[in-house]
């Protein structure tokens, strides 16, 4: 798991992160901290920061822009599948699933 935190923290924006990592993060510190100070008895200001921190991260990287080329080949046959998944029965689609676990299980 480290190694996909260390790849993860290396992407740069516009990126989909593994979202789990995140929400393991803010669990331990969540769980792992007391919501009030022991000193003051006030707000822990050490955990809220900790989880600001966490959350920016996370919001990082919604910053960048994607930037994706239009392709009408690729569009034009992405039409057509959905068209005609969109007109197959749940029966047929529950046969063409079985017929991929087969030929999966013969490799």
């Amino acid at each position: 798991m480290t190694k996909l935190r260390q790849l993860q923290e290396q992407s740069i924006a516009p990126a989909v992160p593994h979202i789990g990592l995140y929400l393991q993060v803010l669990f331990i510190i969540d769980e792992g901290k007391e919501d009030t100070s022991t000193e003051t008895g006030g707000v822990n200001y050490v955990k809220m920061m900790m989880l600001n921190d966490q959350i920016e991260k996370l919001m990082q990287y919604q910053q960048g822009r994607y930037e994706i080329t239009e392709i009408p080949q690729i569009q034009k046959l992405l039409y057509q599948e959905f068209a005609t998944q969109y007109k197959m029965s749940e029966k047929h689609i529950d046969q063409l699933a079985d017929i991929v676990r087969h030929t999966e299980r013969e490799k």
